[in-house]
């Protein structure tokens, strides 16, 4: 009978042994590696303690120890994602819904247009364009939509004519709205006013000012070879 119950034991304490790895709630550290739940979860070291996620994309979980990838697209909103995943977006299939993990949850937010340079996982950012009539908030810049500039004025994204050749060009640098053809009374961006016109003739300068487009007289008016007009 002792026998019996020692060889018990040993298979108990060895089963347990090789049966202790990693399960929702155990404890784990930075260097402990994700595991695959099946083709659609994830077992995540999350605040201290493995978590299970799931992972709706179409490549799911796959891959073993440092190798292992979780698609999280397709995520549910309102669903909570894992601190790995912080500030990493996916777009939506409807190509206008930028969807993100913030403070732990799937947030929404509606674009103009939502793309991403590389696939998620390798990339996780996106870019979204400002949806034009949607509340803005105190958002300060502007980026281009369809060779029109966007902007936030008055708390509403709000889109502005880019009538030159060059239309609205974005760079790493800055974004370029080419007035040329501007029309004398159109409105322009509040924060354009006094800073920004073009060259409407050799002797005169339409600019921005009070929110409109006004004409004012040069001794020369000239544009350079970036575009950029200047009234003297």
């Amino acid at each position: 009978m002792n026998r019996t119950s020692f060889a018990a034991v040993v298979v108990s304490a060895v089963c347990f042994a090789f049966a202790c790895g990693p399960a929702e709630h155990v404890k784990c550290d930075s260097s402990s590696f994700d595991v695959c739940q099946g083709t659609k979860a994830v077992l995540k070291c999350n605040q201290g303690s493995y978590r299970k996620f799931t992972c709706p994309g179409p490549r799911g979980c796959q891959g073993k120890d440092q190798d292992t990838t979780c698609d999280f697209t397709n995520s549910t909103v309102g669903a909570a994602c894992p601190e790995s995943e912080e500030g990493k977006a996916f777009c939506a299939d409807d190509a206008v819904t930028r969807i993100s993990c913030t403070n732990a949850t799937w947030v929404e937010l509606e674009c103009g247009t939502c793309f991403a340079k590389l696939e998620y996982p390798e990339s996780g950012k996106v870019s979204c364009t400002p949806k034009v009539g949607t509340n803005c908030g105190q958002v300060e810049g502007f980026t281009c939509e369809n060779d029109r500039l966007v902007g936030c004025e008055n708390m509403l994204w709000t889109s502005f004519p880019c009538p030159g050749p060059r239309h609205c060009e974005l760079t790493p640098a800055q974004v370029f709205c080419d007035l040329r053809g501007a029309q004398a009374g159109d409105t322009c961006p509040q924060v354009f006013n006094d800073r920004v016109g073009a060259c409407v003739s050799s002797t005169s300068f339409r600019f921005c000012h009070s929110g409109a487009f006004q004409d004012v007289a040069c001794t020369v008016c000239s544009v350079d070879d970036g575009g950029i007009s200047r009234c003297q």
